[in-house]
């Protein structure tokens, strides 16, 4: 799919269940408003055989939608499901309600979801109600998460994400499996509103432990007062084994 604008839709601009070898290219997904979840694009497969392979989305808008730009939602994946791979490229997201990019693996009973990679890289996040770049319950087993070169400019325009931060690694109560497999590197985060207290945040709520969490080679920060805060401790770098 490509060229193609997608504007005030009721529950999703667009939504991928299950599939294999998708591209989107050069499209805008605006202003989706009526009943959750309301993103630009959902990528939420319904069971564990359904298919989240080689889909490409590259070049495409997500602005002014009442939930996130784009949600990538795998909870409903397993270990025996198929390999993910997700890759998200040069895409902007501006003013939605909620956040960007958001991603969840959630597996409360310590299961675990499909092995496989989702990339999102040379993108960006402007004026976005809440996070920049939310990895929300990520959990482990599950799917390797990498953040690369993107910028976020005046996120938490709501001032309702944990630790005012632009970018998220957070999890509720309630999960048993342990969370991580996110790298963020060459990150770029700038705040001229007053919004943002930290730039990165780490937080567990869950308290089943977290691995494999790094943050490397960031951009240029400026805006907040604190490089991140893991659980509730500010730090000057996040480098979690």
């Amino acid at each position: 799919m490509s060229n193609s604008s997608f504007n005030n839709n009721r529950r999703q601009g667009f939504s991928l269940t299950s599939g294999k070898n998708i591209t989107i290219d050069h499209c805008a997904f605006a202003n989706t408003i009526g009943t959750l979840p309301e993103a630009g694009i959902d990528i939420e497969p319904n069971g564990p055989a359904d298919l989240v392979e080689n889909v490409l989305i590259e070049n495409s808008a997500l602005n002014g939608n009442h939930g996130n730009g784009i949600m990538v939602a795998l909870t409903q994946l397993s270990p025996t499901s198929h390999a993910v791979s997700v890759t998200l490229s040069n895409l902007t997201s501006s003013r939605n309600g909620k956040s960007g990019f958001v991603f969840e693996n959630e597996h409360d009973n310590g299961g675990g979801g499909a092995p496989g990679t989702v990339l999102l890289e040379n993108s960006t996040s402007t004026l976005d109600s809440l996070y920049g770049v939310f990895a929300n319950f990520w959990d482990v087993p599950g799917p390797m998460l990498t953040v690369s070169n993107v910028t976020v400019i005046n996120a938490n325009q709501s001032g309702q994400t944990v630790d005012g931060a632009a970018v998220g690694v957070e999890r509720g109560g309630g999960d048993g499996s342990r969370m991580g497999n996110v790298l963020i590197t060459g990150a770029s985060i700038s705040d001229t509103t007053g919004k943002l207290q930290a730039y990165f945040t780490v937080e567990d709520f869950s308290n089943a432990g977290e691995t494999n969490i790094h943050v490397t080679s960031p951009g240029t920060l400026s805006g907040a007062a604190t490089f991140g805060i893991v659980n509730g401790n500010p730090v000057s770098s996040i480098n979690i084994q």
